[in-house]
């Protein structure tokens, strides 16, 4: 005797769970026959739209579409990615004769839906239905107020763009009004894009994302009529450095602007530092002034100049609070310790730092490696048997076990306490403690 056939709710099927469920096959069907589930034969058609058998899709696709409720749309649209001909002939006719009296309420809750089939790969581009689908979006679209626009969601507006720009373009209006910085870029890099317009022109210079002003700069140099200098001197002025160096340069071989010396005349805010962009010598007391009382990112502009051109006057900043302030200007810093600063200045900059900057006291700790090795791993142990926390142990191994050759041990070390201190290590790391004291002795 067959099992009892389980209601629906027993399967886990709903309409919100099949709603965004596009690939989805099931062979339940039979198990939730209409004498079983009356109550809720909508939902059992839902099913059945999805099942492996077509004989039983193309049923319960007609059964959907006689007794139409809206949401049921959900499932008919499925069908045009139908494998079936004949059922994807049914959800065709369907879309052919009322795709265009869904109200906009239906688009805003099928966007999903709507655009897994625009980019099926199953589905030509020139099947009937799908451009019915792309026309009447678009023509709403073309309806939509700008509110009602920009309530859809980023990848759907993108997808309506791209279609937009195939044909008559008529959404492009929007395109830098758009809050993602990607769909912005497409009117940047679209190829049925023609020159832009003055208005887009501005507004793309202006565009808060650097990458888009970026983007702009290179559509104008490679697509457009030749950029003029008063845009390029504009755009030089901008605030992202790698914005900066593009214009620069075409700046310079496009209109011949000696553009260092364009920036030495610069006066006031974080233009006056701009001319760290060059990092030459003969600038360096801008920079020790830029790095001192500049914003941060006029200071990171400063102390990379600094740290290319003239080391040395790093030493005119307060090291401490630069490595404590950002990741970036640590990165900039750190590896210059090692020729900046003498083993026992290291030492106190490492003691100096707070213990919760565990992340800043092993880049210190990493400068000092590359300074000394054996004042390293005294310091290293000694924090080793001051109970670090898991993950600054894990670090400090990995540190420790990094180096594959044997320093010679410095004459101002002691050996001997350094040992003691490598041996009390045992309880910790056995194994980290035999190697360093086999190093050590061996040293």
């Amino acid at each position: 005797m067959d099992d009892p056939a389980p209601e629906p709710t027993t399967l886990g099927y709903s309409l919100e769970a099949l709603w965004n469920h596009f690939d989805l096959r099931t062979n339940d069907f039979r198990w939730l026959s209409p004498t079983r589930s009356q109550t809720n034969a909508r939902l059992l058609n839902w099913i059945g739209s999805v099942d492996s058998s077509g004989w039983i899709r193309e049923s319960c696709l007609r059964e959907l579409i006689q007794n139409y409720t809206p949401g049921d749309e959900n499932r008919i649209l499925l069908r045009l990615a139908d494998w079936v001909p004949a059922i994807r002939a049914i959800a065709r006719d369907w879309i052919l004769r009322e795709f265009h009296r869904l109200p906009f309420r239906a688009v805003m809750e099928n966007q999903k839906l709507l655009l897994y089939l625009l980019r099926k790969e199953s589905i030509p581009r020139d099947e009937s239905g799908l451009m019915e689908i792309v026309s009447h979006l678009l023509a709403r679209a073309d309806d939509l107020t700008e509110e009602e626009f920009f309530r859809l969601t980023p990848r759907f507006r993108r997808a309506l763009f791209s279609l937009s720009l195939e044909r008559s373009g008529s959404l492009r209006r929007w395109i830098p009004l758009d809050p993602e910085p990607f769909t912005r870029r497409l009117l940047l890099t679209h190829p049925a894009i023609g020159a832009l317009s003055p208005e887009e022109r501005a507004a793309f210079a202006a565009d808060r994302a650097p990458a888009i002003r970026r983007a702009y700069l290179s559509r104008m140099i490679s697509r457009e009529a030749p950029v003029s200098r008063e845009e390029l001197t504009a755009l030089s002025l901008d605030s992202n450095r790698r914005m900066r160096y593009l214009a620069a340069f075409y700046l310079h071989s496009l209109h011949g602007v000696d553009v260092h010396a364009f920036y030495r005349q610069q006066t006031g805010g974080a233009r006056a530092y701009y001319v760290a962009d060059f990092a030459k010598a003969e600038d360096a007391d801008i920079f020790v002034q830029g790095a001192l009382h500049g914003d941060r990112r006029t200071q990171l502009n400063c102390v990379r100049a600094l740290a290319a051109c003239c080391e040395a006057r790093l030493l005119e900043l307060d090291l401490r609070s630069l490595i404590l302030s950002h990741r970036d200007l640590r990165a900039v810093i750190l590896p210059k310790l090692p020729a900046l600063l003498e083993v026992a200045q290291i030492i106190a900059l490492w003691k100096s730092l707070p213990t919760s900057s565990t992340s800043v006291k092993l880049g210190v700790l990493g400068a000092l490696e590359k300074k000394s090795y054996w004042h390293f791993v005294e310091l290293a142990v000694d924090r080793m048997l001051r109970t670090p926390s898991p993950e600054e142990l894990t670090d400090l191994i990995v540190l420790l076990q990094r180096r594959a050759a044997i320093p010679d041990v410095p004459k101002t070390l002691d050996r001997r306490q350094l040992l003691e201190k490598i041996e009390e290590l045992r309880t910790a790391d056995c194994t980290l403690s035999t190697r360093l004291a086999f190093l050590l002795r061996n040293a």
